[in-house]
């Protein structure tokens, strides 16, 4: 499979913060819907918050459930920062965190994981949807069960506990998501599907 290519100003304002210590601030970043699915992530805080990991969720967008969302009150602080069109203010968002979870049910690809990947970020995405199989598990990142709250805060655990080197990963790999790449993998698949 080939991936999308993104914008090249993440690459261009690429960064890599290696003085986190704490690796507890997580960023959700889509449409608040139910695909997206932020109801199992704010569950999977829940779950850290039970075992004493402090947790702070920032949320990006905007949705059908923003409100319904943003008028309950969590054990846990959650930031919800509507939806952000500018590049500028996303990357700051992204550079702020420390980890990427958008555990969607459906996913074609997800432009906002190698986004992420390229501030540093590890990420967490939904198995057998669009980003699983890019790289191994627990190489940027881990592979989780949607509907699984306990998957998906165990896969926060995993990276929170091996961090100095996912962080690592997920900025160099994100630079396999250069137009530039991806023109060069779309042109050897079309010559490999043309007869001699």
């Amino acid at each position: 499979m080939v991936p999308n290519g993104i914008n090249s100003f993440w690459l261009e304002n690429s960064f890599l913060n290696q003085q986190k210590y704490n690796c507890n601030r997580i960023l959700f970043v889509g449409d608040i819907n139910k695909n997206k699915n932020l109801k199992a992530l704010i569950a999977a805080c829940n779950l850290l918050i039970s075992k004493d990991v402090h947790v702070v969720l920032d949320v990006v967008g905007d949705g059908p459930y923003l409100r319904t969302f943003s008028s309950r009150k969590y054990p846990f602080e959650v930031n919800f920062h509507g939806r952000v069109t500018d590049k500028n203010q996303l990357l700051r968002l992204y550079r702020n965190a420390d980890i990427l979870a958008v555990p969607s049910f459906r996913e074609t690809f997800g432009l906002v994981y190698p986004e992420a990947m390229s501030q540093g970020l590890p990420v967490i995405y939904s198995r057998e949807q669009g980003f699983d199989g890019f790289f191994p598990d627990g190489h940027v990142g881990y592979a989780v069960n949607p509907k699984d709250a306990g998957d998906i805060a165990q896969g926060i655990s995993k990276i929170v506990s091996d961090y100095p080197r996912m962080t690592q990963n997920a900025y160099n790999e994100s630079r396999h998501f250069t137009w530039d790449i991806v023109a060069e993998k779309l042109l050897s698949v079309y010559q490999q599907s043309v007869p001699d």
